[in-house]
């Protein structure tokens, strides 16, 4: 779970979010140095959400030399489409998601444990971008998930619903 939110937290300070689903992500355990490593393979890097702003200033330079991206609406030009992509995927899809399936009854244990988890994260990143996701994630009354795909959902809806937020609420 550390590997997950530091490798997820990190691109955001980059201004980056990967559409992240489970089947995308492998842990790996290899030999380095003769030592045991885990690492994370993702797999697929369809659907990124980049803010452009924030990718220039760490980078230096201007977004409009950066980015070369032919599909423009992999650009945002703030935060919130990037915080929504890391809430709904990595965030929901593979952390929580797997902790309830795994963890049954003890399921508030397990986003306790998460909770605590992305909160150490932010700490070792730059103070903007975990101000941001402090704000988004950890503080917000609701989070983003993905919305199902129903007869309700019309072409142009938004990709996302809100639900209250698994990570303030209080623990059963």
């Amino acid at each position: 779970m550390t590997l997950l939110l530091d490798w997820c937290t990190t691109l955001f300070s980059y201004g980056v979010a990967l559409e992240t689903h489970p089947r995308d992500l492998a842990l790996v355990l290899d030999e380095h140095r003769g030592r045991t490593r885990l690492r994370l393979l993702y797999r697929d890097h369809a659907g990124p959400r980049v803010n452009g702003v924030r990718l220039a200033s760490r980078l230096g330079g201007e977004a409009a030399d950066l980015l070369g991206f032919a599909d423009r609406g992999i650009l945002a030009g703030h935060d919130g489409p990037v915080a929504d992509l890391l809430a709904a995927g990595a965030l929901r899809r593979c952390a929580v998601e797997p902790l309830a399936a795994l963890a049954g009854t003890g399921r508030a244990d397990g986003l306790r444990l998460l909770r605590d988890r992305l909160d150490d994260a932010l700490h070792r990143l730059p103070r903007g971008a975990a101000a941001v996701l402090r704000t988004r994630l950890l503080d917000a009354g609701r989070l983003p998930v993905r919305a199902v795909v129903t007869p309700l959902l019309r072409p142009g809806a938004p990709p996302y619903v809100n639900v209250r937020n698994y990570l303030t609420a209080p623990m059963r």
